[in-house]
């Protein structure tokens, strides 16, 4: 197994740190990581004032080697001063995947305009933070238990810290009882970084143990409501794709889809699929996915509680090594 995981790790570092980067939710509340313009429905439905929320993901359930578990969790916040057309939010996020840890902040702002009408608006956001990585060696088994890329190394971990900056705009059409729809285009990691690991005791060509590049992405989102009288059914997704001039790159595009049914406003069920295209097969990868939630709100407390659960299994070779990834998701505003 240990060998297993070296060679897993090897391979699939690149993906996991570009996964990683960007939040691979399928809950449409969490698209303002990836696009900081975005308003969602629940902002225009209730006319939410503030709210906070967070995720958790145990990613590759099952998978493990005495190291750390893979999981994620991020927490974000959001407030809309009165009489007012901006959005100011914060996020925070921690990432691990064994012996790789990533913590994230950022701090966006958006504008909206109207367009056609006042059912139709522009909006445009920014965001900026700072991103802190860290890679642990001492996690890393291998097929040795003396291997000299790890032994020969006067450090134990990599560590690396870089600016985050995204911008993005987002359209949308929303009229209360009526069908709406959304779309949006952003860059969520606008600044590219290298990093790498060297060995101090080794001064030729091959001191550089490990390393990897942080790139540039491009994100587009997408979705439709059906309104069917108190019931409604929601369709949305995004893709990602990174941006890169290296040579021999096969960087994979993803696409996530997820619909959900509404029932009375009350809760819902839902589904979806996740697909990495990429021209190498290490880096490709299909899923599936189910999934309910609770949407809570109170006119009298003025007030808006939302809680899903969501369950992703792979399907190919990953499934192999994992049993799926369970995320879990709340949020609470005030309107």
């Amino acid at each position: 197994m240990k060998k297993t995981l070296l060679t897993v790790f090897q391979l699939l570092l690149p993906c996991i740190v570009f996964s990683q980067l960007i939040s691979t939710s399928f809950f449409r509340e969490n698209l303002s990581t990836v696009n900081p313009a975005v308003i969602d429905f629940e902002y225009l439905q209730y006319k939410l004032k503030n709210n906070i929320g967070a995720t958790y993901q145990d990613q590759w359930l099952g998978f493990s080697d005495d190291n750390e578990k893979q999981f994620t969790f991020s927490a974000f916040a959001d407030i809309v001063p009165r009489k007012s057309n901006f959005v100011w939010g914060a996020r925070i996020g921690y990432d691990q995947a064994a012996a790789f840890q990533m913590i994230q902040f950022s701090t966006r702002g958006a504008v909206r305009m109207p367009l056609f009408s006042k059912y139709h608006n522009l909006s445009v956001g920014i965001n900026i933070g700072v991103g802190i990585n860290a890679l642990r060696l001492s996690k890393v088994t291998t097929v040795d238990d003396i291997d000299p890329l790890l032994v020969i190394s006067d450090n134990s971990s990599l560590l690396g810290a870089f600016p985050k900056a995204g911008i993005g705009l987002y359209y949308y059409y929303y009229r209360d009882g009526r069908s709406s729809y959304f779309a949006g285009l952003s860059l969520p990691n606008a600044i590219p970084m290298n990093f790498s690991y060297q060995n101090n005791a080794d001064t030729s060509d091959a001191s550089n143990l490990f390393g990897y590049t942080v790139l540039q992405h491009f994100s587009a989102q997408g979705g439709y409501r059906f309104v069917m009288g108190r019931d409604y059914l929601d369709i949305s997704g995004w893709m990602k794709k990174a941006i890169t001039e290296l040579k021999n790159a096969s960087f994979p595009i993803q696409w996530n889809i997820f619909t959900k049914y509404h029932f009375k406003n009350i809760f819902w069920v839902g589904g979806g699929f996740a697909v990495s295209m990429g021209s190498d097969d290490a880096l490709s990868h299909q899923g599936a996915m189910a999934g309910f939630g609770v949407d809570w709100s109170s006119t009298s407390r003025r007030m808006l509680v939302q809680f899903g659960c969501t369950y992703h299994t792979d399907i190919g070779e990953l499934q192999t090594y994992s049993f799926g990834t369970p995320e879990f998701f709340v949020r609470i505003g005030r309107f």
